[in-house]
């Protein structure tokens, strides 16, 4: 039997966690609010966590907690909020690839994807190029530099669709 706050055990051992993991309800247990207030920078962090399935991880940084310290917790709680956790960063990824833009594919072959290495950096160097300001944007809420982004998309491709126009224009 695994006791209330024994979140270690429950990690030990993958098939008890995976069940448990599988019946219990998704809650915001530690009361973390609206996930789109949460700082970008976190939100970001957590899409790479979750890919890597670095669960307890992503639970940590939000929390603000160590690894350890959440250890102590109550079991409960912390596989409750892994579960909500998981469906508000599936939100905001989903909101993230909703953002509207334009394929090019002399950027691809030029090698654009080379700037994935950067990650969240890039979306701050595209809002400015003073790396002293990046901490401040990743600390804005995810609504914030979402709706930045969702910006700049709508903009790029009503830019591109009349260069289209004028081209044709010709």
């Amino acid at each position: 039997m695994v006791k209330e706050n024994d979140l270690k055990t429950l990690l030990e051992n993958p098939i008890i966690f995976k069940s448990v993991y599988e019946l219990i309800e998704g809650e915001d247990a530690f009361g973390i609010g609206e996930i789109f207030k949460v700082p970008f920078t976190k939100i970001y962090q957590c899409f790479d966590l979750y890919r890597e399935s670095k669960v307890i991880e992503a639970v940590c940084l939000i929390l603000g907690k160590t690894f350890e310290e959440v250890l102590s917790l109550p079991s409960n709680k912390v596989i409750r909020l892994m579960k909500w956790l998981e469906k508000e960063i599936e939100k905001c990824l989903l909101l993230i690839n909703s953002i509207p833009s334009v394929k090019d594919d002399d950027m691809t072959a030029a090698g654009v994807a080379d700037l994935n290495q950067f990650g969240e950096f890039n979306i701050y160097y595209g809002i400015t190029k003073d790396p002293t300001k990046w901490d401040e944007i990743g600390n804005m809420p995810f609504e914030v530099i979402f709706t930045k982004m969702k910006m700049d998309g709508v903009n790029s491709v009503i830019q591109h669709n009349y260069n289209e126009i004028i081209k044709k224009k010709k």
